[in-house]
């Protein structure tokens, strides 16, 4: 029993904090544009991820955490704060992702419903990255 114990919280990364505080300090990013990248972006696209229960089934916990550790070195939300600049291209960037079907994942979405991304959330995200100005403008 200790054994099943013990494997059951393998890999177990720390209860991320409440949502209204993942991007706290993000770059300029508007509201309704916050929202969206928290429902749909953040858990894997930030240092503030909210892990599912199956995180805690040995093998299934190695696969997300390694997918989680590669989406963040694309793209990170959490680097996205007033001491860096991000560039319009980042933006537009996140912009092409999300028009296309890139981002969020199709396996995300099967397991994360709340994840996919409506047609006016997209052209939300693409309007926001259209009207963005470059670092001193």
């Amino acid at each position: 029993m200790l054994l099943v114990a013990a494997l059951w919280g393998a890999g177990v990364p720390a209860a991320a904090p409440l949502a209204s505080q993942r991007l706290a300090n993000g770059h300029r990013i508007p509201p309704h544009i916050v929202t969206i990248l928290d429902r749909a972006c953040l858990d894997c696209h930030s240092n503030q991820t909210r892990w599912p229960w199956y995180n805690r089934v040995p093998g299934v916990a190695q696969l997300i955490q390694r997918d989680v550790r590669r989406a963040r070195e694309k793209v990170d939300f959490s680097t996205w704060t007033s001491a860096r600049h991000v560039t319009v291209n980042e933006i537009q960037d996140l912009c092409d992702a999300v028009s296309d079907g890139a981002m969020p994942p199709l396996s995300y979405r099967l397991m994360h419903s709340q994840a996919r991304l409506s047609e006016p959330d997209k052209d939300a995200i693409c309007g926001w990255a259209l009207h963005v100005q470059p670092p001193g403008e």
